[in-house]
């Protein structure tokens, strides 16, 4: 996270996490309002799957921040795997709701959040790049941005 954002970038992700917040919004609540029966049960178990992936995800992340704090470029924890684990978890979350709802409507919403989530990561790195320019161009080349996999197996070999 970085404190001093210009204004329009600034804007334009609050814009974005309005988005993301209506698309998890209308996921919660078209279940209830419109009934959709899975055609796939063995979805539903990988969509708890990805979707318990996506949070254990979160959660290393949010604790990895409490120990070093938000003020400060973090390298360690799951930030040493992907350099946006918060929101790649919650972009792995949106993915869950495909499986579980198998509508096409969910599909298209939640790819939707993906896409937005991605151009906030993106509004965030020319922040850090700002902020931290060596530092942050090293750290680029050494963790992925989003890919989890690749990181883990950087960090393996």
């Amino acid at each position: 996270m970085v404190d001093k954002k210009n204004s329009k970038t600034l804007r334009t992700e609050n814009f974005y996490m309005m988005i993301v917040g209506i698309i998890l919004f209308i996921n919660m609540i078209t279940p209830y309002i419109y009934p959709i029966k899975p055609a796939f049960a063995i979805l539903i178990d990988l969509g708890w799957i990805i979707l318990i992936s996506g949070l254990i995800l979160v959660m290393f992340s949010m604790m990895t921040l409490s120990k070093r704090g938000i003020e400060n470029l973090t390298e360690k924890g799951v930030y040493s795997i992907v350099r946006h684990p918060l929101y790649v978890g919650g972009m792995v979350m949106f993915l869950s709701h495909m499986f579980f709802f198998q509508h096409w409507f969910f599909i298209l919403d939640s790819c939707i959040a993906i896409w937005v989530v991605y151009r906030i990561i993106l509004l965030e790195e020319k922040e850090l790049l700002k902020k931290y320019p060596t530092i942050y161009e090293e750290y680029s080349q050494k963790v992925p941005r989003v890919n989890f996999i690749l990181g883990i197996f950087r960090k393996l070999f």
